[in-house]
């Protein structure tokens, strides 16, 4: 069986991200100056459980939504998030994969696909018809995984791979534990991603107690098996370096706006020493740059512009 229906296969039986994430604001907020103030329509390409949509829907009264996803089960949840909500009159759900056409009425005035790409047999396809579904000048954000960000993620894929403990969820789940038991301790991480990860959590419970528009999950909450599925099961999983995304976004042809988190252009960010020599490279090696001393790299999110005609 081939890559491509393995994947759809494996991401049509699953919810992802699952029944307790919560609305996410994260991606309205950072588009926020790019959107339209007139009414938009807003291209959700991997939407998963539609929170991220869900941000939108709330963030701006202005906007619809078109949701699409090659999981029927996560749309289920999107719809029932949606209609909790009082948004369902202004979403339009689509059950089908990026690698296929996107056909729709009206082409969207801004489009994310969050954690989604990466896990496609042909990211460039991919793109290209997200982007064909935009206007000229449209924005699009998106979300990739970095090889830097996940390489531990990688190591430990590979091993129980090779070891032949990735046969079944169950099974998958216990090499998981057994080697967060060993290795994954608190001393086993260091000062920084401990006060990063207390941080974040004593964020997310502040937010949450105080009714504050937020992101993430609830903090009480294990990981799904929909999400642990999605980081050690799935057929197709990449990460990506500068030089990679650089390729990818040439051969879609997009223009990058900005990178937000991982490569974001700050000096600041800068020994001081280095800051005269970096700002004579090019934007791409500064891009690199920043990315080899994150000391705390996460996921590629980027935005970019279709290039009008």
């Amino acid at each position: 069986m081939d890559q491509d229906k393995l994947t759809k296969e494996f991401y049509a039986q699953i919810k992802y991200p699952g029944p307790n994430s919560l609305i996410t604001y994260q991606w309205a907020q950072r588009l926020k100056p790019y959107i339209p103030s007139k009414e938009f329509l807003l291209l959700d390409a991997g939407c998963g459980a539609g929170r991220h949509t869900a941000g939108f829907l709330d963030l701006y009264p202005n906007c619809n939504a078109i949701c699409l996803d090659i999981s029927k089960p996560s749309l289920q949840l999107a719809e029932a998030l949606f209609k909790e909500k009082g948004f369902s009159n202004r979403v339009k759900i689509l059950n089908q994969s990026f690698l296929d056409e996107i056909s729709i009425n009206n082409l969207a005035d801004c489009a994310i696909s969050i954690g989604a790409l990466h896990h496609s047999t042909d990211i460039i396809k991919s793109i290209n018809n997200i982007k064909n579904a935009l206007k000229p000048g449209g924005i699009l954000g998106m979300m990739f995984y970095s090889k830097k960000g996940h390489y531990k993620r990688y190591m430990l894929r590979e091993a129980i791979s090779i070891l032949g403990l990735n046969k079944d969820l169950e099974s998958a789940k216990v090499a998981v534990k057994s080697f967060n038991k060993k290795y994954g301790s608190f001393f086993d991480k260091t000062i920084r991603t401990i006060y990063q990860d207390i941080r974040d959590n004593v964020s997310r419970k502040v937010k949450q107690i105080l009714k504050i528009r937020s992101y993430g999950y609830p903090t009480h909450i294990s990981i799904s098996d929909a999400m642990f599925a999605d980081a050690y099961l799935t057929p197709v999983d990449e990460a990506y370096d500068t030089f990679e995304i650089k390729k990818i976004l040439e051969k879609a042809d997009l223009e990058v706006l900005e990178f937000v988190t991982l490569g974001n252009i700050n000096k600041k960010r800068l020994p001081d020493t280095w800051v005269n020599s970096w700002e004579k490279l090019g934007f791409w090696e500064k891009v690199r740059v920043m990315e080899l001393i994150d000391p705390l790299p996460k996921s590629w999110s980027i935005i970019c512009k279709k290039k009008a005609k």
